[in-house]
């Protein structure tokens, strides 16, 4: 799979099961933003530094693991 076919898969496998942006991007722990962005193609090369949070501090996400490249591939999978 070429670098310019991996944006819409990710977008054609959500709209399989029927997740929205939001739900995804939740499931593997990045931003709606970047989730777009990597289903556009726009931001695919970043897609590999976003990691999950590894806890939570006065409300907010704290990330302090190593990057896990393959979560969105496990969430749609």
């Amino acid at each position: 799979m070429t670098r310019k076919e991996v944006g819409p898969r990710i977008r054609e496998l959500r709209k399989v099961r029927q997740l929205s942006v939001r739900e995804l991007a939740a499931r593997v722990a990045i931003s709606i933003s970047l989730l777009e962005k990597v289903e556009t193609g726009s931001r695919l090369r970043h897609l590999a530094q976003a990691r999950p949070p590894t806890g939570v501090r006065n409300g907010r996400p704290v990330w302090r693991s190593p990057p896990h490249p393959d979560r969105v591939r496990e969430a749609v999978g």
